[in-house]
């Protein structure tokens, strides 16, 4: 399939989430489906309610209609043909309310960036008027705090958008590049992101995968984490966390001009601290006998390496704990570097591998923040193998099962109840079922819970 095609069915189950509302479609409900070709040839389905659908604008362009759009370009996959008997009711369904202008793809998501920015610069106009007495904040609208951030006064927003109001795309995305925030999207979509991101803060990384950059959704009240690149097995790794733009993790300080150049970590503002877990390493590493030049040396120097980063009880480098799997590792970074003191090698090594007590400690980080985006905290162990898993199966070139552990990951998260032994099981089956989790899944879930570990996992790791 080359093009978008479209579709209109009853709903096989009440899996499927509407992209416009996010509410599940009730099986057996009518549904319009929005068919695009993705990777391999696989065609991916956008499932809306009749009555969320929009019709998208290069549809609208072309000159094409509610009605045109049912009897020509919608195809019929009920499960009794009878279209052309409800051909009035989905045609009314979908002029029951006006098209955005934004519309892409049928996905309205609300109140559009155009409109909010709209009403912060009429704000911010009335401000200019009566520069010497700020006007009277009025009583609060339904919507007012849409765009906003986090509940702040709407004045908020209109001053800092005085800063941006002359800026032209170039000049927003440059803003949005110092902050190291997404920039794709129309000038209110750049807009938006700026104001929130002068008002609250950058966003943050995920707290899920802790790699990805969240994202401020074009709706301007919904935050997600797209995913993230990884570099070292040229794959992207999906991320399914989100989050409301008021609950999103922030950094300060928000730059209005071009930050220096990382001041604060170059080399020349670095007094060299002589008690750092590198430099003693570095210490110790500069007394090896070092020569690359011969076999037996390489040999000789990978041994006492391995020896200096474990010696250390409290500066262990986090080398591969097989001996043999270490010595080849180690074995490589030698071999490339040839021409580098042992104590250069030896930060290469603290670079590749890192430390265990901070790999640790990150870890402990990362299933606190994980615990606490939970519904229920108690369920947030249950993530962290989950994720390692995923992450594992994405480095051996397994997409399908990364993709469903992330899965699985977000449908924990969202889970508003423990999980204990008792219940696990019924997770991935029958009326207790959780979309995201198969059976599979809730096997290795209540495994975790009675034995304290997920055999797979140890697999997994013994062949990383």
């Amino acid at each position: 399939m080359s093009e978008t095609s479209y579709c209109i069915e009853e709903a096989k189950s009440a899996r499927a989430a509407c992209k416009t509302c996010k509410e599940k479609i009730p099986k057996g409900e009518l549904r319009i489906g929005v068919n695009t070709p993705g990777p391999n040839d696989i065609i991916m389905t956008k499932w809306y309610h009749l009555e969320c659908f929009n019709l998208p604008r290069k549809l609208l362009k072309e000159g094409i209609d509610a009605r045109r759009f049912v009897q020509e370009m919608l195809e019929d996959t009920t499960n009794d043909g009878n279209l052309e008997e409800i051909e009035e009711k989905v045609i009314e369904a979908i002029e029951t309310k006006p098209v955005p202008k934004n519309d892409v793809g049928g996905n309205s998501g609300g109140e559009g960036a155009k409109e909010r920015m709209k009403r912060v610069r009429e704000t911010w106009e009335g401000m200019r008027d009566d520069e010497d007495e700020e006007p009277k904040p009025k009583k609060k609208k339904k919507g007012d705090k849409k765009g906003g951030g986090g509940g702040v006064d709407k004045l908020e927003l209109a001053r800092a958008y005085g800063i941006y109001a002359e800026y032209n795309n170039n000049e927003l995305k440059d803003v949005l590049r110092w902050n190291k925030q997404m920039v794709g999207g129309t000038k209110d979509i750049l807009l938006q992101r700026i104001l929130d991101g002068h008002v609250n803060g950058r966003l943050g990384l995920c707290p899920t995968c802790s790699e990805g950059k969240l994202k401020l959704e074009d709706d301007g009240e919904t935050v997600k984490c797209p995913g993230w690149f990884d570099k070292e097995n040229m794959m992207r790794h999906p991320c399914f966390y989100t989050c409301k733009r008021a609950d999103a993790p922030r950094i300060q300080p928000w730059y209005t001009e071009k930050p220096p150049e990382d001041d604060e970590n170059s080399k020349e503002n670095i007094k060299e601290d002589m008690n750092s877990p590198l430099s003693i390493l570095q210490a110790s590493a500069s007394e090896i006998k070092w020569d690359l030049s011969q076999p037996t040396g390489l040999k000789s120097a990978a041994k006492e390496l391995i020896r200096v980063s474990t010696e250390h009880s409290k500066h262990k480098v986090a080398i591969p704990e097989d001996k043999t799997k270490a010595r080849m590792e180690i074995g490589k970074i030698l071999l490339s570097n040839r021409k580098k003191t042992s104590s250069e090698v030896m930060a290469l090594l603290v670079k590749q591998f890192g430390f265990v007590a901070q790999k640790e400690s990150a870890k402990e980080k990362k299933a606190e923040l994980v615990s606490a985006h939970c519904q229920c905290p108690d369920n947030g162990f249950i993530c962290m193998p989950f994720m390692e898993m995923s992450d594992l199966y994405f480095k051996e070139g397994n997409k399908n099962a990364g993709t469903s552990y992330k899965k699985a990951v977000a449908a924990i998260q969202a889970i508003d109840f423990k999980i204990t032994k008792a219940n696990a099981l019924g997770l991935g089956k029958g009326k207790t079922k959780v979309a995201g989790i198969g059976k599979g899944t809730s096997e290795k879930i209540h495994e975790l819970l009675t034995t304290g570990k997920i055999e797979k996992l140890e697999e997994k790791r013994a062949g990383a």
